[in-house]
């Protein structure tokens, strides 16, 4: 059960007896309530006053505990008050906290349920008292650190890495090389999804002769990636060089550039080059799909594709 706002829903007397009463077989309890108090003082009384007593042997007896964090967002604090055990939902964010996060119960948890962890930044992965043993998606969010080296070392205390199958990094700041370290250690990744890939200087010769790119490169099995940036043909390049068994490519580009990328596309596909056979091109224009018909024809591409305008995106299989 979810709420927001309604003070009731953290009233554990009202709980306790409705439950008592009404539902006294009841085995799973599980709720997540989020407060946005028009002052910050009223946050913590709430929390002292409202979320304490759910800690008492009526809930510790049922084995339901329950945990609080404090939230900041752009316009206001909140605060989030959540079952840990069982927890059962399929996604858990780790949330940037302004005051600490404050556990009800000790015990370190294991929540099963989560497929997805979205990890906001660095800190919320230090003080995550949790671990997600079945994990298969991480999405690290815009402020994630980029600087230091213990992303991987934070993340892996959380859930087990290489079982990982679905990596998304909504940040712009991550280069492509800090990304195939992270995926030297994420062998089972099979969707990744990119908000960028900045070069910071890096040519495209230097990232080839990289060893950890290179690694990457011979033995991952990444099949279907997205880049959200508005791509160059080098980028596009590097992407093709760097997951080489991808099937299905998503993008956003600019026309001028729409020509040299779908011959590129093209070209690698009648060469036997990469086993690619469909592509987004993300926000496009509609009229594109004439000027890719004009370019297949003039240039003889020898190539049989489909292509659908859906929802502002342009799709092409071949």
């Amino acid at each position: 059960m979810a709420s927001n706002s309604d003070i009731a829903y953290a009233d554990n007397k009202r709980w306790e007896q409705l439950i008592s009463c009404h539902m006294p077989n009841l085995r799973i309890f599980d709720i997540r309530h989020e407060v946005w108090p028009k002052h910050a003082d009223n946050n913590q009384l709430m929390l002292d006053t409202q979320i304490n007593p759910f800690t008492s042997s009526f809930w510790i007896e049922r084995k339901w505990f329950f945990t609080y964090q404090f939230r900041q967002s752009r316009f206001s604090d909140y605060t989030i008050f959540y079952s840990t055990n069982p927890y059962r939902r399929r996604t858990y964010i780790l949330y940037e906290q302004s005051a600490g996060k404050i556990c009800l119960n000790t015990e370190k948890t294991i929540l099963n349920s989560v497929r997805h962890v979205y990890v906001q930044n660095e800190k919320g992965v230090i003080n995550c008292m949790n671990y997600f043993p079945n994990a298969t998606e991480l999405t690290l969010k815009y402020n994630m650190s980029v600087c230091r080296d213990s992303i991987l070392k934070t993340i892996k205390n959380i859930l087990p890495v290489q079982q990982l199958t679905k990596l998304v990094i909504e940040t712009h700041y991550f280069s492509l090389i800090k990304i195939s370290k992270l995926l030297y250690f994420m062998p089972n990744i099979q969707i990744l999804a990119l908000k960028s890939i900045p070069l910071y200087g890096y040519t495209y010769e230097d990232i080839e002769k990289n060893k950890i790119f290179q690694i990457v490169s011979n033995r991952n099995t990444i099949r279907d990636v997205t880049l959200e940036e508005t791509s160059t043909l080098d980028k596009i390049q590097l992407l093709l060089k760097l997951c080489p068994r991808m099937q299905h490519l998503s993008l956003e580009t600019r026309a001028k550039n729409l020509e040299a990328i779908i011959r590129l596309l093209f070209d690698e596909t009648n060469r036997n080059v990469h086993p690619l056979n469909s592509l987004c091109l993300l926000r496009a224009s509609e009229c594109w799909q004439q000027k890719i018909y004009r370019l297949v024809q003039s240039e003889n591409l020898n190539i049989t594709y489909t292509i659908k305008y859906i929802r502002s995106n342009l799709w092409l299989w071949w």
